[in-house]
């Protein structure tokens, strides 16, 4: 994803113009990464402006945003968001991070990703 803003400037990002272009960052990162937590893809999101930290402001707009967004999402105690066409209760994926960046911490990674994963140790069908 491209740097939208090189200096870290939040009052900037909360700016109802650059809301387009922060729906535009949601997409990316849910086209390429979902199914995404929410902290994660607030993160991701969040670099492409150059800041790292999710103040209460930025977090109230970003659920502005996405309630607008209308994103397909599951709630198990942590909100993961999904691709339009990923149905949660038919998801049989996991991914493995072959680098550092990619990484993705443990409440990051979704319980159908998790119990899928587990199904493939198991050598369980799905």
């Amino acid at each position: 994803m491209k740097i939208r803003n090189p200096i870290p400037q939040p009052d900037l990002l909360l700016q109802d113009y650059n809301k387009k272009y922060l729906i535009e960052d949601i997409q990316a990162v849910l086209n390429v990464e979902a199914p995404i937590s929410k902290e994660l893809l607030c993160r991701r999101v969040l670099a492409a402006w150059s800041m790292v930290r999710i103040g209460s402001r930025i977090e109230a707009w970003f659920d502005v945003i996405f309630a607008q967004m209308d994103i397909k999402h599951t709630d198990k105690g942590t909100r993961f968001f999904w691709k339009t066409n990923q149905l949660p209760e038919n998801y049989a994926l996991y991914r493995i991070s072959n680098n550092d960046a990619d990484k993705r911490d443990a409440p990051d990674i979704p319980p159908e990703e998790i119990s899928n994963a587990i199904r493939e140790i198991f050598g369980e069908p799905d």
